[in-house]
């Protein structure tokens, strides 16, 4: 699997998993650890005014406890990622 994060600029940073590793809490924990990070290192303005606006589906790893206890110490905003239903 290859996990992409990206900004408007282009590509940020990358992972590329293990054959049979899947993303989990932690995984994701790490990623975004990762992200900011790099964020910090790039764009200084963006990391110190805390606008850092993320936006992900609702698979659990991204919406378990622990990765939203995460999100709240990095100061991140989570644009809500909203489920589309068809209608027939």
């Amino acid at each position: 699997m290859f996990c992409v994060w990206w900004n408007y600029e282009g590509i940020m940073c990358f992972d590329l998993l293990e054959y049979g590793r899947t993303v989990n809490s932690e995984l994701y924990k790490e990623q975004l650890t990762r992200v900011h990070e790099k964020l910090q290192s790039c764009y200084p303005s963006l990391a110190y005014i805390k606008r850092v606006i993320l936006h992900h589906d609702n698979a659990r790893p991204y919406v378990s406890k622990t990765t939203t206890q995460k999100m709240n110490e990095l100061e991140w905003e989570l644009l809500q990622h909203t489920l589309h239903t068809v209608q027939t």
